[in-house]
């Protein structure tokens, strides 16, 4: 019993530490605006992997188009991954603004795409987002001003969720702004290494330097994750993250609740791959502590009341910390309503995480864009 308490305690300082620390980092780093004497002199591509997305690559090409920055240095290559919806003909009809449109022949999938954009690539830097996404105006002068600034090979951006007014999209929205800090915090520290594809920039040579996706191929998704850590194994010191809220990209939360798990299970099938150690901390002792809540409420049903205190007072800790740690970032995310739910918000990440956790180390296939991939 001794023993046991002792991990409760434990786990349940680690998770504050850890989340003292990643706020700590966050406050750190200054917001990145654009200098006065900017002038953008860098070739940018960016590169869109496409499959069956009519509905949603009409706003996110316009939101693309709508930057200002100079149309001789910008080009946008979007690949069609075996689309059988019109996505073709809707980025067929942008070729004159200057889109390209490319198409797989005989492979499949994001990797895929990605990695035929970039190989025809004519730009120095490759931006890449998803094509559900919304861009800011200026997204592309603040990437390409940090760049130019920092000459990083690879920057990672901000990317926040839209919501409507269900719980569940408010809920990924806020457990979403929380991760935004967790991989700012990481980059930033050079403890572990985070990104997200929806926002996420890199030197061509860079990608090309570690044969973009040579290692990790069998896995369907994860091609943020594995570039940047690819990267950071032999130079972190390249690596940033871009601390603008003016460069901040919208994606949509799932809209139903199986939607949300089938995504969180894609995203999370990948993490035994990872090599990250800082990573793998993280969210292991996030689960961990997680886990030992649940854990603690099951025992109390059987073995008295002691357990219920015990998960009693980790759940109040949690809440304290987290409340916090996101009242920050929901305001620097303009996004302050999401606090109204935040109580229930914060007891359903317990369950999510636990479950999502276990999931993610038993299921490793799944189906995704109507395709059955691992």
């Amino acid at each position: 019993m001794i023993l046991y308490l002792a991990f409760c305690v434990g786990i349940t300082s680690i998770y504050v530490g850890i989340i003292a620390f990643i706020s700590s980092k966050w406050d750190r780093q200054e917001e990145w605006v654009l200098p006065s004497d900017y002038i953008a002199s860098t070739a940018v591509t960016v590169v869109i992997a496409a499959r069956n997305e009519e509905k949603n690559l009409p706003a996110c090409i316009a939101s693309i188009l709508h930057n200002n920055y100079p149309a001789e240095l910008l080009e946008i290559i979007i690949v069609d991954d075996h689309s059988d919806d019109d996505s073709r003909s809707i980025v067929a009809s942008y070729n004159d603004r200057g889109v390209r449109s490319l198409s797989l022949q005989d492979k499949t999938g994001k990797k895929a795409a990605i990695d035929l954009g970039v190989r025809s690539a004519r730009g120095t830097l490759i931006m890449t987002t998803d094509a559900d996404c919304v861009v800011p105006k200026n997204w592309i002068d603040h990437v390409i001003s940090y760049y130019q600034d920092t000459q990083a090979s690879v920057i990672a951006g901000p990317v926040k969720f839209s919501y409507k007014n269900s719980f569940l999209e408010k809920f990924q929205a806020l457990d979403f702004m929380g991760m935004m800090a967790v991989t700012q915090a990481g980059i930033f520290s050079k403890k572990w290494f985070m990104a997200n594809g929806a926002n996420l920039a890199y030197t061509k040579d860079a990608f090309l330097s570690i044969n973009g996706y040579a290692d990790n191929n069998n896995f369907a998704s994860g091609d943020d994750m594995f570039l940047i850590q690819k990267v950071a194994q032999s130079k972190p010191e390249c690596i940033y993250f871009l601390h603008s809220n003016k460069a901040c990209v919208e994606t949509p939360s799932e809209s139903t609740l199986n939607k949300f798990i089938k995504q969180r299970i894609r995203w999370g099938t990948k993490n035994s791959a990872f090599k990250d150690w800082g990573m793998l901390y993280v969210l292991g002792s996030v689960f961990l502590f997680c886990l030992s809540i649940i854990t603690n409420l099951y025992f109390s049903l059987f073995l008295g009341k002691t357990f219920f205190i015990i998960m009693l007072l980790q759940v109040v800790v949690k809440t304290v910390t987290d409340f916090f740690y996101l009242k920050k970032l929901s305001l620097y995310f303009s996004k302050a309503n999401l606090m109204k739910s935040f109580i229930l918000s914060n007891l359903a990440h317990i369950a999510y995480i636990t479950t999502i956790g276990v999931l993610s180390i038993f299921v490793k296939n799944y189906t995704w864009k109507d395709r059955h991939v691992r």
